[in-house]
């Protein structure tokens, strides 16, 4: 009987979900219907978010029509306990709350204070100037959302994850006002994917407290995968007492451990680049690899100012690259505790102060103008600029930099898209090129606009400039063209690549083509002028596989590296190509 019961409530569940599934339905919300309202399409779309949400049943998605509905637009929030999604069912049953298209959609407030959700998907929504809190929310995921935060004091987050876990956010920025930018706070198995993070203001003087972009407070077992914190260097717009500011903050006495960070980039940033902590009782650990810091950034306590900082944390840093940490009492890695055991292996210090690691175990690092020569076995004594480090992110090709290992690899995409850590993929290498760098014209315009006396025009939203070649530019050479996609024919190939930044555009001289399958590059072509995107190659052999690449030609910075290969082989039989 018992049995019969059991598989009775088995069917009836299995039922029940297959019925949800049927009925998942897309609910409108449109601020500006002034007619009828049955949310079945945009023209009839609910004139409030909170109608639209209490329309929802598990598995229904609400999409907002275009528009900033951020002032004067009553019931448009997302908040406890009334005004809330309802939850999902599984990955593959999610509710989510959308833009009619990413970036688009400005809402007042998301901010979930206590009631927590499961499964739930935010797409595309820009919040204008609050603080976002998400409390005991689990296995959602927020993509391409922007978090502007109030020009506001006290202990405040632009962004927060709050007691969570299993959530993913990806591609998201946050910038404006707030202690910190993205918080995990006390959660476990969360990821930052693909963020960008700025600090703009934060003048408090009734919380004093350190501030971060990225910080883990007592988080355990979360990751930051291709995640940027930059041109947070404005001193003047952050508290003055507080001078424990760090761009990645992981970790501190209440117990964090097991957090990565992977393919993360630090520029013109806080006092730290990377700060590690943990309790005193046990060290736990924490992870830094392929990952990179160039200032100069700002200056602040002894001890408290550098590249990395770390204490009662067992911390392994491999294949990272630490720049221009050389000023006034900056250090390139300091042991600020009692406990805790440093591992640094293949990376690279250029222009760096002082080398203080307890516990330190080192080897096969490349170090210049390094005011500590404690690198290890098998370290070299180069400088890498001249010897195979052209841009931040990667090794120049067939440089001994590249054939040794030294320096971070940061080109591809970490982690399958929106893969949580319940699921396969989430810190796996992809084959999706990781520059330009995702939505980084919707980032770039997005913030121009700041909190009130603060110039949102900084860096790399400059007028002319893009995130991807503020980046890679950072040493002063010419920029590589990214190469797009590439299509092969009859003794033909079709390439096609990012255009540059308008900012460097006006230095160009023209582009080169190579084929690099060999053992040095071969060149097929030279384009003369500045006015190309792609390339058609023409009189190639059918049968060769050719892996090409593309450089581009300053009058003054000389001739790029490159940084993508495309192989492609002609064919007789391949159809003909079409260039429009």
């Amino acid at each position: 009987m018992k049995r019969q019961v059991m598989i009775l409530a088995v069917l009836w569940i299995i039922g029940w979900v297959a019925c949800t599934l049927s009925h998942a339905e897309v609910l409108w919300c449109n601020p500006a219907n002034l007619g009828q309202q049955t949310g079945k399409t945009k023209a009839t779309g609910f004139r409030t978010l909170w109608d639209a949400m209490r329309a929802m049943t598990p598995g229904d998605t609400v999409k907002i029509a275009n528009g900033d509905w951020s002032r004067n637009y009553p019931g448009m929030t997302i908040e406890s306990a009334d005004h809330l999604p309802a939850p999902g069912i599984s990955y593959d049953m999610m509710s989510a709350i959308e833009a009619e298209t990413d970036w688009q959609v400005k809402l007042p407030a998301i901010k979930d204070l206590g009631t927590g959700r499961s499964y739930v998907r935010l797409r595309g929504l820009v919040v204008n100037q609050e603080f976002t809190t998400l409390y005991g929310w689990t296995n959602s995921k927020i993509f391409r959302c922007g978090f502007l935060g109030a020009k506001q004091g006290g202990n405040v987050a632009t962004f927060a994850l709050f007691k969570g876990s299993y959530n993913v956010v990806e591609e998201c920025i946050a910038w404006g006002g707030g202690r910190y930018k993205f918080i995990d706070y006390q959660g476990h198995h969360n990821i930052f994917r693909r963020c960008v993070a700025r600090h703009d203001w934060y003048v408090s003087p009734q919380w004093a407290g350190q501030e971060s972009n990225f910080r883990g407070y007592g988080c355990q077992n979360s990751a930051w995968q291709n995640c940027i914190s930059i041109d947070s260097d404005r001193e003047m717009y952050q508290t003055s007492d507080s001078k424990e500011d760090a761009d990645f903050w992981i970790g501190d006495q209440s117990g964090a451990g097991g957090n990565v960070i992977t393919g993360c980039i630090v520029l013109h940033g806080m006092y730290q680049a990377y700060y590690f902590a943990g309790p005193n009782e046990k060290p736990l650990s924490v992870v830094l690899t392929h990952s990179a810091a160039i200032g100069p950034s700002l200056v602040g306590l002894e001890n408290l100012t550098g590249a990395v900082t770390y204490g009662n944390v067992n911390t392994r840093i491999q294949n990272c690259l630490f720049w221009d940490y050389n000023r006034g009492v900056q250090h390139a890695i300091n042991h600020n505790k009692e406990t805790g055991e440093l591992f640094l292996q293949n990376s690279v210090f250029r222009n760096v102060g002082r080398l203080n690691a307890k516990g330190l175990k080192a080897a096969n690092n490349l170090y210049f103008n390094a005011e500590s020569p404690k690198y290890g076995s098998g370290s070299l004594e180069l400088d890498p600029l001249q010897n195979g480090f052209s841009y931040p992110c990667m090794p120049d090709p067939l440089s001994k930099a590249a054939t040794t290992g030294w320096g971070p690899l940061i080109v591809k995409r970490i982690g399958k898209p929106l893969a949580a850590m319940d699921e396969p993929g989430w810190d796996a290498p992809t084959d999706e090129n990781l520059w330009p760098f995702p939505n980084e014209a919707e980032i770039g315009r997005l913030m121009k606009q700041t909190v009130e006396g603060v110039s949102g025009i900084y860096g790399f939203t400059m007028e002319g400039q893009t995130l991807t070649n503020y980046i890679w530019g950072a040493f002063g050479k010419t920029v590589p063209p990214f190469l797009m996609k590439g299509v092969a024919g009859n003794g033909k190939v079709l390439l096609q690549w990012a255009r540059v930044a308008p900012a460097i555009e006006k230095g160009l001289t023209g582009y080169r083509i190579y084929d690099v399958s060999g053992t040095s590059p071969v060149l097929l072509k030279t384009l003369a002028g500045k006015a190309y995107d792609g390339v058609l190659l023409t009189g190639l052999q059918n049968g060769k596989r050719y892996n090409l690449t593309v450089t581009a030609v300053d009058t003054e910075k000389g001739e790029s590296g490159w940084v993508y290969i495309l192989p492609l082989q002609p064919d007789a039989n391949l159809p003909e190509i079409s260039v429009k």
